[in-house]
Order: structure tokens, then C-alpha cells, then sequence
């Protein structure tokens, strides 16, 4: 407490008080009032805490700035999916499309995953299937996109495709 000059504390519990504020507008970087560093080991504090204010700062403004800047897609998929011919075999299909006027995507990528409920041993379960795409990624998405799954062999849909269609 030596190395601050500028007290007007008399007992420990003021001083107390008047060390905290201090501490407080310097990592806050408000400035100081009556209290001022003088020493080396009390500039030494006041410096650090001044950049660990700043940082503090920097930190928490780029976690709210990126929590409520993260861009966003705007898709819009169709209601149904259908399954018609395709180059000779039959394929699932459905489209989607960006619903903002002047919003082209680009470097878009899908994944499409399957849930199928299976009867195994009498039991009821999920199985799910990433399924293989026509094409799973495009440079740019001016318009709509209409992604196909071919129903072939190796499609988990195969047998199913007789059967329901």
C-alpha cells in the first residue's frame, strides 16, 4: 500500500476499500481517481490488470458478437419426397431452395441420414442409414437443389421400394 499514493483511509477496513476501487478501475479502465500507482511493483500490477481488462473485454464483445453473427441459411424444403424413375433405376427425391431473395449459398454440402424402425428378436428399434447422394455438394445454390438417392442394391430402401412402391 506503500507504492499508491493519494489515501485518505485511516483505518484497515477503508484502506481495504480504497485498494479494491482501485483494483477495479484499473482493470475496468475507467481511470483513477485519487489513488495512483507510484512504485514499480504497484505499476507492475496496474499494468497487468489494464491488459487483462482490455482482453477481458476483446473476449466477452467477440463471444456475444459471434453468438448473434453466425450466418444463417434460410432453407425451405418440399412437403413431400417422391420417388419416380432415375437414369434407368428409381430414386428418392426432394428439393429444397434458399427462401431469401438474393441469398446464394455457396460451398453447400448435404448430408442425408435415414431412420428406419427394424423388428429385431421382437423388438422394436431404430436403424439409421446415411444415404448414398447423386451428388452431395454444389459450388453455388442460386436457385433450388433436387437431391437424389439412388434406390439401387446397396440402398437400405431396396427392398423397401418394391414393397410400398
Amino acid at each position: 500500500m506503500h507504492q499508491l499514493q493519494g489515501w485518505i483511509a485511516a483505518t484497515p477496513w477503508q484502506k481495504f476499500k480504497e485498494a479494491y476501487f482501485f483494483s477495479t478501475e484499473t482493470f475496468t479502465t475507467v481511470g483513477y481517481g485519487r489513488v495512483n500507482p507510484i512504485g514499480d511493483w504497484a505499476n507492475l500490477v496496474a499494468s497487468i490488470e489494464s491488459m487483462s481488462g482490455f482482453l477481458s473485454f476483446a473476449i466477452a464483445t467477440g463471444l456475444i458478437y459471434g453468438r448473434f453473427s453466425k450466418p444463417k441459411a434460410y432453407l425451405v424444403f418440399s412437403e413431400h419426397a417422391l420417388v419416380s424413375p432415375f437414369n434407368g433405376k428409381t430414386g428418392l427425391m426432394f428439393r429444397f431452395a434458399s427462401y431469401k431473395d438474393n441469398h446464394i449459398l455457396t460451398n453447400v454440402e448435404i448430408k442425408v441420414n435415414l431412420a428406419l424402425l427394424a423388428d429385431e428378436d421382437g423388438k422394436q428399434s431404430y436403424r439409421f442409414y446415411d444415404l448414398a447422394l447423386e451428388r452431395s455438394r454444389v459450388d453455388s445454390l442460386p436457385m433450388n437443389w433436387t437431391v437424389v438417392h439412388a434406390i439401387d442394391e446397396e440402398s437400405p430402401l431396396a427392398g423397401l421400394a418394391r414393397k410400398i412402391w
